[in-house]
């Protein structure tokens, strides 16, 4: 298991309210660019995609790729794919429940030769309509970066970390963290 009912119908209700922006924007991140301008993979999974912003984006840019949606809170993405190269998720893991984060980096792990993760490591600006912060797991770059070591053990290779930070415009500053993870063959 991956996800309570309960908690797919939480997103389900945020996902259903069209005023309100959700994730990360439209800009694909430069790393993930680079990975697909870089790989001759098919099939692209973006995991925790949402209304499809990012993954319309990452389709129009590679056209001749196969790039599918995966989001428990929206019908159209809610059916998990198989069979996928690489799988990418931008502003997603923190919004796993923390008692299936083991199992949903497991079941990446399992699912996709390639994988690159943007990770938001500050509270979310939303809340879910039971009143919880959108981020269920926050946590600094340097936790996640080992508790993905410690799932991928021996079977994947970390090809690249790293954290930065942004601020917004009233202030705040946002800590990220990327990591890029290939399956040892």
């Amino acid at each position: 298991m991956i996800i309570t009912e309960t908690y797919a119908s939480q997103l389900k209700q945020m996902h259903d309210q069209p005023e309100k922006k959700l994730g990360f924007g439209e800009e694909p991140p430069a790393k993930l660019l680079e990975i697909l301008e870089n790989t001759n993979y098919e099939s692209i999974l973006d995991f925790g995609c949402g209304k499809g912003i990012i993954l319309d984006n990452v389709q129009s840019r590679f056209p001749l790729k196969k790039v599918l949606g995966y989001d428990p809170g929206v019908d159209k993405f809610s059916v998990y794919p198989e069979n996928i190269d690489f799988i990418y998720s931008v502003d997603t893991l923190e919004h796993i429940e923390p008692n299936f984060l083991n199992n949903v980096l497991l079941n990446l792990l399992k699912d996709s030769k390639h994988q690159y993760h943007l990770i938001a490591c500050h509270p979310a600006k939303k809340n879910l309509p039971d009143g919880r912060n959108c981020h269920l797991i926050i946590e600094e770059p340097s936790w996640w970066i080992e508790k993905i070591k410690s799932i991928v053990n021996d079977t994947a290779d970390i090809l690249y970390t790293n954290s930065y930070q942004t601020i917004t415009k009233h202030g705040k500053i946002n800590t990220y963290c990327e990591i890029e993870i290939k399956r040892k063959l």
